[in-house]
């Protein structure tokens, strides 16, 4: 297969599904970050395959990326592969626990990285950051497919109400134990074609993401900044655990994200989220905001390693070396738009990512600079077995 195939051009492949599953694997072998893209257009949108046979391959092929060194370890796929054979190596995989997995490896890093599919660098960054049994435990549940969860809007409704809506069609959901508004739902469905979606009743939100904003101590009446905003979706949840009432300024270096978050807010029935594009090498941006912001959240853009169980594909395309690039960039963002931040007033730092060197090394740069933001609180949210992504947080107050 030629490997800088231009999707918009590329026809549907006519072999078998087992060709398909190969070109597209091979394809990603050295461009990991087009898998999406390539599942996309030649599965999900290949009408010579039944419906249940496109999300069956799409499921497999998500599930070989995710074991690739396992399954290939040599980086070498065959130019002829049996799907059967795949799915039942895959299945053995997941069906092994980490105690065995330890057990058979002896804690060899090497085996390790082989039988749990991950680079062997991440997996031995992950244990100087965090210690060995977290970095396992972490890399362990981040093989499993991605839970989905939502965010209850309660501008327009309530949680128990939604409950309610699921289970009256027949949706198997569940409510956090820990956030209010979080449901994770148990099965696929195609949320966004639901009455309750298009409403305006939900948000399709991880749950790691919404305890950021439940943690973030927003409140009504106060002026707020996104500093990284995107499509909004921190952005609405901050809205509306501020009843809809104050000021939110939802900044981005991309203004083409901004019609998708509009879209949202006014689905969602809010009114008090302001794009607001700023130029990503301004020194020093909306200078007529300094020191006006009692919140300034900057969640900034980082390697996505919390987010591997949704997006296998990060794995393979982030190198050593970029953790660097991420850390330099991250804490230029955070001197920038901590400028904001009024006296007395809560700066948030957040990520996606588990390498300290994007997290609490960014903080301890950060604070020699200004020690006069004192930290209140600063945890990780790890990947267990409820299945949701991985995040940091570390919320400062300006002294």
């Amino acid at each position: 297969m030629d490997r800088s195939l231009d999707l918009k051009k590329a026809p549907v492949s006519r072999g078998t599904r087992a060709d398909l599953a190969r070109d597209i694997l091979i394809c990603s072998l050295d461009q990991p970050l087009r898998f999406r893209s390539l599942v996309q257009h030649q599965v999900l949108r290949n009408r010579s395959l039944s419906s249940k046979k496109r999300q069956a391959l799409s499921a497999l092929l998500y599930a070989c990326l995710r074991f690739r060194k396992s399954i290939w370890p040599q980086k070498q796929i065959p130019t002829k592969i049996d799907l059967e054979e795949l799915e039942n190596y895959i299945n053995s995989c997941q069906q092994k626990s980490l105690q065995e997995i330890r057990k058979s490896t002896q804690d060899d890093f090497e085996k390790l990285s082989c039988e749990l599919s991950y680079p062997s660098w991440m997996l031995s960054q992950w244990t100087l950051d965090h210690g060995v049994d977290r970095a396992l435990d972490m890399a362990f549940w981040m093989n499993r497919e991605a839970k989905i969860f939502l965010r209850s809007n309660t501008i327009k409704t309530t949680t128990e109400t939604l409950l309610q809506y699921f289970q009256k069609h027949g949706i198997e959901a569940s409510q956090s134990s820990e956030i209010e508004t979080s449901i994770k739902i148990l099965g696929r469905i195609n949320l966004r074609a639901l009455p309750a979606f298009k409403k305006g009743w939900f948000e399709i939100q991880d749950e790691g993401s919404q305890k950021i904003v439940a943690l973030s101590g927003a409140k009504p009446r106060t002026m707020v900044i996104d500093g990284c905003a995107r499509t909004g979706g921190k952005s609405l949840a901050l809205a509306m655990y501020m009843k809809d009432q104050g000021q939110i300024l939802a900044l981005d270096v991309d203004a083409r994200v901004f019609d998708e978050l509009k879209k949202r807010a006014k689905r969602a029935g809010i009114k008090s989220v302001q794009p607001f594009w700023i130029a990503p090498d301004d020194p020093n941006p909306m200078p007529q905001y300094f020191q006006k912001a009692d919140l300034v959240l900057v969640d900034a853009p980082c390697s996505g390693s919390g987010t591997i169980s949704r997006r296998p594909w990060t794995k393979w395309s982030i190198e050593e070396e970029d953790l660097s690039r991420f850390h330099d960039m991250q804490l230029q963002i955070l001197l920038r738009q901590s400028r904001w931040v009024r006296k007395e007033g809560t700066l948030i730092y957040s990520t996606c990512s588990l390498f300290s060197i994007e997290n609490q090394k960014v903080i301890e740069k950060f604070r020699d600079l200004h020690p006069e933001f004192l930290i209140e609180a600063q945890e990780y949210f790890f990947p267990d077995e409820r299945g949701h992504d991985g995040y940091f947080f570390c919320k400062m107050k300006h002294q």
